[in-house]
């Protein structure tokens, strides 16, 4: 019996090659798309969960101040109940070098002695706590040990750091690699044992230890109860309201899911990825569904006689559902191994478009080819249930006589599924032009600041001030270079966020926080920042250092006005660890129009500027000649002042569009699968009119000979389908405004949901429906009326 239906479904697929093509290429592509968004959402769900404390682990997250809580609340958070160990891994940006080999390295952490208590990281050499519990040892990674030490081993073996300052560190163990699926990905872990001397060496700027920390619940605790928790911690502290800073609990596993933070760690509210792309992957397996559904209910009236004469021949309805589900589990056994290899060939693609390295590996382990294989069952009964159903029911009395009325109800559920199929294409494609058009916004907004053509380099941290001055000397002498400033964090990448003094707000001290960024008296010429009032700090003036300039917001939250004096709270350290907080007053001499300091997803808050940079990067205006002319004269320039620091720099505007990577990526991978979705709806909609331009070919070749020109024959065949693609329009107008708007709530500044997005959509949907539908239309317009007339 399994070889007849066998043989049966073989003969189907060879006789009807056309319907055949289309099912299987509209089912493959579909299932094609739905497996890769699979792996990407794999991917994504798998991040932090190697950890085998993972379901325990947590952060605190303090605000304003994003994902650092530092030592202010460390000791307190030990003590809470409910805790079992406290951590702080402290991630930042370090120059690492070892004889000729000196490199910047991103993934570099210093760590307490507690971290082993709460992450566990499978060493290849020497014993991660044995490492921590001596001063200045160093734990790298394979790839690191491969990179600086070859193929010798590097245990026992000094490396020099500067974070900034030098250190040189003993290598003490090797780890394996972290994996790629992780929020905070490290090639260095070293101990901060010395930190304390190294703060009085740096006047406590660096090695205060400000960083990410961890928490490690006792068994039986939530995350809840935690949380609720954290109000006492703040009266604690010189905040017994707990109005200045605000403490939040994340669980590990939400870091990277549901959160944004710095750039420090990989959290970018990826979740909202997830449900998009998985609803994304949802509509185009239905989709495909739909065409294969509507394809083979219409074509049923064909296989009438077939079913009639089985029925004669004492067939039973079971007998016949299994075959034709049967023959919808082969044509979706054969569209699964097809998406399975464009699937493969698509990937390398698709990486590209997301930033990710994507395999098929996680599909092919037991697990998940059991869920494959359900996958095809499931798709062979969804697909296959509704024609089964439908040509088992047929009579087969009325069948063989040839009367088989055309079944109403049944071309109303394949219009329905057409009208769904292109709503869904066009919810896609509104999406993506409004993503477009969000993101073209973004780039062409003014954000209060000149982003382009400004070159930055990241000055060494231990060199010399009279070396840093000298090399801005000599830069200043370039032609290339028209002029430069020092800045503590440039425009777009945040700032430190502080508490005002209580006498900077007259109102109630339930919302005081400030933004702070440390400039020079250049930054507003290389910015090209617009003065309001006042005037802006002179080089020449060294009582400048003591005053302030504050953007228009602050100046219209707070009522502040010229002259007025003002403060910041500052934290003092005292010899036994404890601190006290320490106004910092000056006057106000200026301000400044709004610009955005941080990114467009968050509100322009008060700010103030300070004349008395010691850090940060160097931003340099560039003259609009020949860049490639200038950047060596730089590099030379940089090798003469810093001869053991690699040069490296980077544009402005790049790190600008970095920002929005996701959002770019987004915009892509929607407009990929909408096109895909568009092709999937019209590859059912050639096969429907090919079916009804079969189901008419006596009418059509009648009224060829009545005289109707081909373009009034291809009319009639479209007219219907293009009503459709029209009602589908006004249905996915709606659910397209809700998603799009629902989106764009999270930029603080956005553009509104554009009415053309919806006509260009809808006009692209036609205009594709129409050219698909002509094309078969024409051909069955053209035929011969002889054959079209000829007795069946």
């Amino acid at each position: 019996m399994l070889q007849n239906y066998l043989k049966i479904a073989v003969r189907n697929l060879v006789k009807n090659r056309t319907y055949s093509f289309i099912n299987i290429a509209g089912l493959s592509v579909g299932l094609a798309t739905c497996l890769i968004i699979t792996l990407y959402v794999l991917d994504v769900l798998s991040f932090d969960t190697n950890q085998p404390q993972a379901d325990r682990i947590g952060l605190f997250q303090q605000f304003p101040n994003s994902s650092s809580s530092g030592s202010t609340f460390s000791p307190l958070l030990r003590r809470q109940a409910g805790i079992e160990a406290v951590t702080q891994v402290s991630p930042r940006r370090a120059l690492v070098s070892r004889r000729d080999l000196a490199a910047y390295e991103s993934r570099f952490c210093l760590v307490d002695t507690n971290l082993t208590k709460i992450f566990a990281f499978p060493m290849v050499e020497g014993s991660m706590k044995e490492a921590l519990a001596l001063p200045r040892q160093i734990v790298i990674s394979e790839r690191m040990a491969a990179k600086y030490f070859g193929n010798s081993s590097p245990i026992g073996q000094a490396l020099d750091t500067f974070i900034p300052q030098k250190v040189t560190f003993t290598v003490s163990g090797v780890m394996k690699n972290t994996p790629e699926n992780t929020h905070l990905p490290i090639d260095f872990i070293a101990s901060n044992q010395n930190e304390r001397s190294l703060s009085d060496e740096n006047n406590g700027s660096y090695w205060d230890f400000v960083g990410m920390t961890y928490f490690l619940m006792s068994p039986g605790t939530t995350f809840e109860q935690i949380g609720k928790q954290l109000p006492n911690v703040l009266k604690a502290t010189n905040d017994p309201n707990g109005t200045a800073w605000k403490l939040d609990v994340i669980p590990l596993r939400d870091i990277y899911l549901r959160h944004r933070m710095d750039e420090r760690v990989r959290a970018t509210n990826a979740i909202e990825f997830v449900r998009i792309f998985s609803a994304v992957a949802l509509c185009i397996l239905l989709l495909a569904c739909f065409n294969y559904l509507n394809l083979s209910s219409a074509r049923s009236t064909l296989r009438a006689r077939e079913v009639g004469v089985r029925k004669a021949m004492g067939a039973e309805r079971a007998q016949l559902i299994r075959q034709f589900m049967g023959e919808s589990f082969i044509f979706t056994l054969i569209a699964t191994l097809v998406a399975l290899l464009l699937a493969q060939v698509a990937l390398p693609f698709f990486n590209d478009f997301a930033d990710k390295n994507l395999t098929l590996a996680p599909l092919l382990t037991p697990s998940k080819l059991g869920l494959l294989v359900g996958f095809v069952a499931l798709t062979s009964l969804l697909t296959g249930m509704y024609p089964a159903f439908v040509l088992s029911n047929f009579n087969p009395v009325r069948v063989l006589k040839n009367y088989l009325l055309p079944n109403s109800g049944r071309a109303y559920v394949r219009r329905g599924l057409v009208v769904v199929q292109f709503a869904i294409s066009i919810v896609m494609l509104v999406a993506t032009l409004v993503i477009m058009n969000q993101l073209r916004y973004i780039q062409t907004r003014d954000l209060g600041y000149d982003r382009e053509q400004v070159l930055t380099l990241d000055l060494p941290a231990l060199a010399p001030e009279n070396l840093k001055s000298a090399f801005q000397s000599e830069l200043r002498q370039l032609a290339g270079v028209e002029d430069m400033t020092r800045v503590s964090l440039l425009p777009g990448s945040g700032m430190t966020i502080n508490k005002l003094s209580p006498q900077s707000v007259t109102g109630p001290q339930d919302d005081v926080a400030i933004g702070q960024l440390y400039v020079d008296s250049h930054f507003q010429s290389v910015f090209g920042i617009k003065l309001a009032e006042g005037r802006f700090f002179q080089s020449d003036n060294t009582a400048d250092q003591s005053n302030f300039v504050v953007n228009r917001t602050a100046v219209e939250k707070y009522g502040w006005k010229l002259g007025q004096t003002i403060g910041y709270m500052s934290y003092q350290y005292n010899a036994d660890g404890s601190y006290a907080e320490v106004p910092v007053n000056g006057q106000i001499i200026g301000v400044v129009e709004d610009f955005n300091q941080m990114d467009l997803k968050s509100k322009i808050m008060p700010m103030m500027l300070l004349d008395n940079v010691t850090w940060g990067p160097l931003a340099l205006k560039m003259q609009g000649g020949d860049l490639a002319a200038t950047v060596p004269l730089l590099k030379k320039a940089w090798q003469k002042q810093f001869p053991n620091y690699p040069f490296e720099y980077s544009f402005l505007d790049e790190a600008f569009d970095k920002t929005y990577r996701k959002e770019i990526q987004t915009s892509r991978v929607f407009g990929l699968f909408a096109g895909l979705s568009i092709f999937i709806s019209c590859l059912g909609l050639l096969g429907l009119i090919a079916f009804t331009a079969e189901q008419r070919t006596r009418e059509i070749g009648i009224r060829k000979v009545m005289g109707a020109s081909v373009s009034s024959i291809v009319g009639l065949l479209s007219r219907d389908f293009l009503k459709l693609v029209l009602i589908a329009l006004v249905v996915a107008a709606p659910i397209a405004w809700y998603g799009v708007d629902t989106w764009l709530q999270d930029f603080a500044y956005r553009i509104e949901v554009p009415v053309w997005a919806f006509l260009l959509a809808g006009a692209m949907s036609l205009l594709v429906a129409f050219l698909t539908m002509s094309y078969q239309a024409v051909k069955a317009a053209s035929a011969n009326p002889v054959k079209s007339l000829r007795s069946e």
